[in-house]
């Protein structure tokens, strides 16, 4: 990545680990092993046509994770060799360039971690039929239709348990929302304020009391390093639901595969001898 040399890089990257590498293994796997015993099954399969769908929102996913993940690691690296080493021999230009490169990552992390929400929300509504229209698939939407929909179902129950982490997912919302619609929220800012001021009237002689409205610099509402706190905290949420939910997902397209298999089996051996 950029403004990180390899060696940072290495020296952080053990504390994010490649954790869907090994989710993207089994999902290889399953087509490989499936596409070995029947080249039809994909196809044909009431259950099993969608998987290809599926493993398409699969990989998306996991490739905008990889660049938070990526994104992280440069987050670690700079904020522990450069950030916490600086001193007030460090000139200006140096404090002000890895504060905002710290930034920039955190920043791309945020701005891609809802997109990812979104591509999941996608790819259930897919999975579980609840017939959304593309155009009106939202993250929300699709948790509250598999709560209406699967109660009891295990991926409505990691949807639920992902939303409860609540102050770090809200935190982070509102982060993402003042860099999209407002200001930086990390960065000091101008706001108009009041003020009460002794001066002289138009025409007049004497001295009386007058409201003044100035720009004034306001403190930012975070602290670099809570932010940054806050993120590692959203990321390796996100990580645990993504790792299961597609693992959940892929034991849900078998055990309806093997249903169907069952139930043909089933079907089969009751019919009338000729």
């Amino acid at each position: 990545m950029f403004n990180v040399d390899e060696k940072s890089y290495e020296k952080h990257s053990d504390k994010f680990l490649d954790t869907l590498a090994e989710v993207a293994e089994v999902y290889n796997r399953f087509e490989k092993d499936t596409n070995e015993q029947n080249e039809y099954l994909l196809y044909f399969n009431e259950h099993l046509k969608v998987f290809p769908i599926i493993d398409y929102w699969r990989k998306e996913i996991f490739y905008i994770w990889d660049i938070c993940r990526e994104s992280l690691i440069c987050c670690e690296a700079i904020n522990e060799e450069f950030i916490r080493n600086l001193t007030d021999t460090n000139s200006i230009h140096e404090k002000v360039y890895f504060q905002r490169t710290l930034e920039y990552y955190m920043e791309n992390i945020t701005y891609r971690m809802f997109p990812l929400l979104e591509k999941i929300a996608q790819m259930v509504n897919q999975l579980m039929s609840l017939n959304i229209k593309e155009k009106d698939v939202s993250f929300y939407k699709v948790k509250e239709a598999m709560i209406n929909k699967y109660t009891n179902h295990t991926l409505t129950s990691l949807f639920k348990a992902f939303e409860s982490k609540g102050e770090g997912n809200k935190a982070l919302r509102e982060y993402r929302h003042a860099l999209t619609h407002r200001r930086d929220p990390l960065q000091p800012y101008y706001k108009l304020k009041d003020y009460e001021a002794q001066g002289l009237e138009d025409g007049e002689t004497e001295l009386s009391i007058l409201k003044i409205n100035v720009a004034v610099q306001m403190e930012a509402e975070r602290d670099p390093q809570e932010m940054l706190s806050i993120i590692k905290t959203f990321y390796f949420n996100l990580t645990d639901f993504v790792e299961k939910l597609f693992l959940g997902s892929l034991e849900e397209l078998i055990k309806r595969y093997e249903d169907e298999v069952d139930y043909s089996e089933n079907q089969l051996s009751h019919e009338p001898n000729e």
